[in-house]
């Protein structure tokens, strides 16, 4: 990982190809020196250029060729890489129901006129998170289209209220080079002595490390400049932000504005997710165009240089006109969650708050329209103050690419939610059983033990909004019956059970059948009972589905730190089968001999 590699010879020997960042480091010179003395043998090298290439080859990476050769998309078997209907599937399997009391969805195509898309997620979605796991996607389609795709309604957009960290990035078609007059902006660099070392037109307006800049703008005194001639879409006050740790200064019409120097934050994450960002005002005319010119002299390793030039909106104007949709609407669909470089590698969110004005918005919405569907688009868990006054609320993660296909299969019924929840969804922060994680002297001491996450709820009796394992579909399961195939077992032998299940619903359907294992001892620092085993079924309406599951044999057993390995606990146990850590719906009973 990231810095992580230290040794040169011994890293080389142990099997790994690829260390970051490069080209300096424990690798670079050193591993020629290295090659060269006889320390690593030149095979070596030879089979992890092989290997990456390989990989490279497999995800379609050489110029777009598949095996070496022609270009297109990735052969069978390794078509799922990029098949569009699967990354819908994973999406939509991944969307967690978290409420839909009054049934109002799914909403059949056909079945609502007009419906408004609101929040400043239905915009600008999180499609993942920030940090280095991040990658460009190969299609995305906006909710907004995918849902008039689907659903053949008017779908009215609306923003909401205002979160992102930093100023959006100008729309598609309002940006251009002043010198091509091609779309994006226009790129120098110049070293400390005023040489230029790069001159060329840029696509976007964010620049990043890995985007094929010369070597040399990591030297000290390198500076960067950024020119675009924006063209203004809506009449009134704009925002033109500059973000990037160092010093920036900002020029609008040939007139300086604005200048400042940032120093580096405490993760060089941190400076690519949300660097430091200098924000000035202007009045710009719709139609009007303006030249805008950001001088850039990083601090330190160059990380990122961002532009963002977007109209100025009140959050109390844009509240009032998105309820004011909703009110004109017969469903109202709220997408709200993280804003971009909130979540992230490299820093922590100082809350579970959603950002901004966000809980407000959910709730003027909600006041205006009854039916008003509720998307949060984290991550993590949020608190949801408004859960009691929506009808619906759907956790849709960060669901990739297909993220607005996905959601309108999910919202028309074409496809079922079928997430559950890996994580509580607490009904206040104070009641997260481990709500701060910070190292006291430079050491982090896990006091809780194994009490996180549901087994911390169980054992301090606070009940959440949304328990571990919580999730709806569209149809209904009634548990009938649990079947264990022996009610005792002895010290390291698994035991196999069998959960019937039917369908007693209206539609096709999916269910995830979990079992739970109540301790043999009502040990007060241990969890009151755990997880063991799940399996997901299918089953028509009125058809009864058997989950066949194993709880394996370390289940009955804990791990002794004094004799360094597992210790079968001897005893009565009780296994619970249900539809979430809460809702626990049969029970047998097993003793470990």
């Amino acid at each position: 990982d990231w810095s992580a590699t230290t040794s040169t010879v011994s890293s080389a020997l142990g099997g790994l190809d690829l260390i970051m960042p490069g080209p300096n480091g424990p690798w670079g010179d050193s591993l020629l020196a290295a090659v060269r003395a006889g320390r690593v043998p030149e095979a070596e090298i030879d089979h992890k250029v092989a290997r990456l290439l390989g990989l490279a080859r497999r995800v379609g990476a050489l110029n777009g060729a598949v095996d070496g050769s022609g270009a297109g998309h990735v052969a069978s078997p390794h078509s799922a890489l990029i098949d569009p209907a699967l990354l819908r599937e994973v999406g939509a399997r991944s969307f967690v129901l978290l409420k839909n009391d009054r049934g109002v969805l799914p909403l059949p195509a056909g079945s609502v006129e007009r419906l408004a898309l609101i929040g400043p997620n239905s915009i600008d979605p999180q499609t993942q998170g920030g940090g280095s796991v991040r990658v460009l996607p190969v299609h995305r389609p906006s909710i907004a289209d995918a849902l008039r795709d689907a659903m053949d309604a008017h779908v009215s957009v609306h923003q909401g209220c205002v979160t992102s960290a930093t100023i959006a990035v100008p729309g598609e078609g309002t940006l251009h080079d002043p010198i091509t007059g091609k779309a994006g902006v226009h790129v120098v660099i110049r070293s400390a002595d005023g040489s230029v070392l790069h001159d060329a037109p840029f696509p976007t307006s964010v620049v990043t490390w890995w985007d094929g800049l010369p070597e040399a703008v990591q030297l000290r005194g390198a500076e960067l400049t950024m020119r675009a001639r924006y063209r203004a879409e809506v009449d009134g006050a704009h925002v033109i932000g500059a973000a990037g740790v160092g010093h920036i200064s900002i020029t609008v019409g040939g007139t300086l504005v604005a200048e400042s120097t940032s120093l580096p934050p405490r993760d060089v994450v941190e400076a690519l997710s949300r660097p430091p960002e200098l924000r000035v005002p202007v009045r710009l005319r719709a139609g009007q165009e303006v030249e805008v010119q950001v001088d850039y002299r990083p601090v330190g390793r160059f990380v990122t240089m961002r532009l963002g030039i977007a109209p100025h909106f009140q959050d109390d104007h844009l509240i009032e006109q998105a309820a004011q949709a909703a009110a004109a609407s017969e469903v109202a669909v709220v997408v709200v969650g993280s804003a971009d470089g909130t979540e992230s590698e490299g820093y922590d969110r100082d809350t579970m708050a959603l950002p901004g004005r966000q809980d407000e918005l959910v709730r003027r919405v909600a006041a205006a329209n009854p039916n008003t569907v509720v998307v949060v688009n984290s991550g993590m868990p949020m608190l949801m103050p408004w859960a009691d006054d929506v009808a619906a609320i759907l956790q849709v993660w960060f669901p990739g690419q297909a993220f607005g296909e996905a959601l309108a299969e999910v919202l028309t019924g074409d496809a079922e939610p079928g997430g559950r929840l890996p994580v509580s969804m607490p009904r206040r922060e104070a009641d997260s059983p481990v709500l701060r994680a910070d190292p006291e002297a430079g050491s982090l001491v896990y006091a809780e033990g194994l009490l996180v996450g549901y087994r911390g709820y169980d054992r301090s009796g606070a009940v959440p909004l949304y328990c571990f394992g919580h999730g709806h579909g569209y149809t209904d399961w009634t548990y009938e019956s649990i079947e264990p195939v022996a009610s005792s077992i002895a010290p390291g032998q698994d035991l196999e059970l069998t959960v019937n299940v039917r369908n007693s619903g209206g539609r096709a359907g999916r269910e995830v059948v979990q079992l739970y294992l109540d301790g043999a001892e009502d040990d007060p620092t241990l969890p009151i009972r755990t997880l063991a085993a799940f399996a997901s079924i299918a089953a028509e309406p009125g058809e009864t589905a058997a989950a066949r599951l194993v709880l394996p044999a370390r289940a009955f057993a804990h791990f002794d730190e004094r004799l360094h390995r597992w210790v079968p606990q001897p005893g009565a146990y009780t296994i619970h089968a249900g539809r979430s850590s809460r809702d626990l719906r049969l029970k047998a009973k097993v003793v470990l001999q």
